[in-house]
């Protein structure tokens, strides 16, 4: 079931709040595809069904799941795991100047390479890696701390990069 809750929006479609009404409520992100948008063509639709593919292949703890897809006349439909802290792009704004601290860096750019390496082993390429596109899931339980008893180094720690 889809929200009218906008996440976000790309090249080809929108993202919105969705949620699985049979199972288990679940909150999920959905991407909208319009099919019937004229920059919709036939390399956008190899594209979808391309990372559709790619999506249903990879299990790991540093790519998003892709929960269930659906194709319509005039949509697709793609709900995949949702990612609570936004993008590394708005993180990377939050921060004064504009800059991760060295111990941030280091935790993202571990969990980036694990999801890189694990796109790797099914003979994957990302082909749009940018800060939007790295997504950040924060586990939401209290008292976390992290090795200097900072809560974000352990929240970046648990952080899922998603490929797009």
């Amino acid at each position: 079931m889809l929200t009218d809750r906008l996440l976000g929006k790309g090249h080809y479609g929108k993202v919105y709040l969705g949620y699985d009404v049979k199972k288990t409520q679940e909150l999920h992100a959905c991407k909208v595809i319009d099919r019937c948008d004229k920059k919709f063509n036939a390399h956008a639709e190899h594209l979808v069904q391309n990372e559709i593919e790619n999506l249903s292949l990879v299990r790991s703890p540093h790519i998003i799941s892709l929960k269930q897809h659906y194709k319509t006349k005039q949509h697709y439909y793609i709900f995949t795991e949702l990612c609570n802290g936004g993008d590394l792009g708005l993180l990377k704004k939050s921060r004064p100047g504009g800059r991760l601290s060295e111990d941030e860096c280091r935790v993202v750019m571990k969990k980036l390479v694990s999801g890189l390496r694990d796109l790797c082993e099914f003979d994957i390429v990302h082909r749009d890696l940018k800060l939007a596109n790295i997504l950040l899931h924060f586990p939401l339980e209290e008292g976390l701390e992290g090795e200097n008893g900072s809560k974000l180094e352990t929240l970046l720690a648990e952080a899922l990069v998603a490929s797009d």
